[in-house]
């Protein structure tokens, strides 16, 4: 399919998110997406069934079970499936995807006309990120376990270690992954008398973590992938066939309905703490960005030290 030129864009009343990917990019986008529609006047389809979750892990999406982790709080939202198809059979002409990213992207393989999200959201500020905030909520045991650790975390610094767990996009094009444990340690070492509520990828760094610090470590009840099999919401990232065999095993024991709703558990809990320790990543956006939560960010420059480093207020741009 074409690309759609902006003057033929006001035709279309629903915009369909064309982007596969972690839970934190998700809200980001889906934000932009409903920023963009409530001034429009259009509406937004999210499609689980392309998320990575589902689409990255080759299982099906059921909307019973997705209706028992989350819900959206505006009809701007379309994310029933059945609503969905309808929609694509009877008003294909009306729907325009989004595409965020150019990577890995061929227009011939869509079948339906697209837009870049960069030129269509060009006026979507910092803030239109941030939309769905208290518009997606949890529900059912996902909301119960968020209220159990709740009152827990705000008592807490956050420990964000996106490290990857074996992950093969970790190398020179992702540096924000390549960062020593021990930096992560320089900036906890600095936190006297402070408990942790520590979020990780890579299960040997929390357990590294509880042999440093003990019962100052808060990690919540959650399934995590083996280790060295990469961050849980896709298979394709971890290219070591037996690897993957003792990931696919693992996981199947919980399901992706599951994992879903514990990542989101995990970034409105982040969203809680009193400050936060993290390395770049879109799943301490909701935290940083729509919370406020004071950060120390960590890059992947290994050069840099963490000493005598303070706790500035976080500043954003739109990339």
């Amino acid at each position: 399919m074409s690309l759609v030129q902006p003057k033929n864009r006001q035709a279309f009343r629903y915009l369909y998110l064309l982007q596969s990917d972690g839970i934190g990019t998700q809200y980001s986008y889906i934000s932009q997406l409903l920023d963009y529609a409530m001034k429009t006047d259009c509406k937004v389809i999210v499609d689980c069934r392309k998320m990575a979750f589902f689409l990255g892990w080759g299982v099906s999406c059921e909307e019973v079970e997705l209706n028992k982790v989350f819900s959206f709080d505006t009809d701007r939202v379309i994310y029933s499936l059945a609503e969905i198809d309808r929609i694509l059979c009877e008003q294909a002409d009306q729907v325009l995807g989004v595409r965020f990213c150019r990577e890995k992207f061929d227009p011939k393989e869509l079948n339906m006309p697209y837009v870049m999200a960069e030129d269509l959201l060009s006026n979507v500020g910092i803030e239109g990120t941030c939309v769905l905030q208290r518009k997606l909520n949890l529900v059912g045991e996902h909301e119960k376990k968020f209220q159990q650790y709740q009152q827990i975390v705000t008592s807490s610094i956050g420990v964000h270690a996106r490290l990857g767990n074996g992950e093969q996009h970790k190398g020179p094009d992702k540096p924000r992954m390549n960062i020593a444990w021990e930096r992560f340690f320089a900036a906890m070492d600095a936190q006297q008398d402070e408990s942790f509520f520590l979020c990780t990828d890579t299960p040997s760094f929390l357990e590294a973590c509880i042999n440093r610090y003990g019962d100052k470590v808060i990690s919540m009840d959650r399934f995590r992938p083996p280790e060295n099999c990469g961050p849980g919401h896709n298979t394709w990232s971890v290219y070591d066939e037996g690897k993957k065999a003792d990931y696919i095993e693992a996981r199947n024991q919980v399901g992706p309905y599951r994992m879903m709703g514990d990542a989101l558990v995990e970034m409105f809990l982040l969203g809680d703490c009193k400050r936060l320790i993290c390395n770049q990543s879109a799943f301490t956006h909701y935290a940083r960005v729509c919370r406020k939560v004071e950060a120390m960010v960590l890059d992947g420059c290994e050069k840099s030290s963490n000493k005598n480093r303070s706790w500035p207020k976080a500043s954003y741009h739109k990339n």
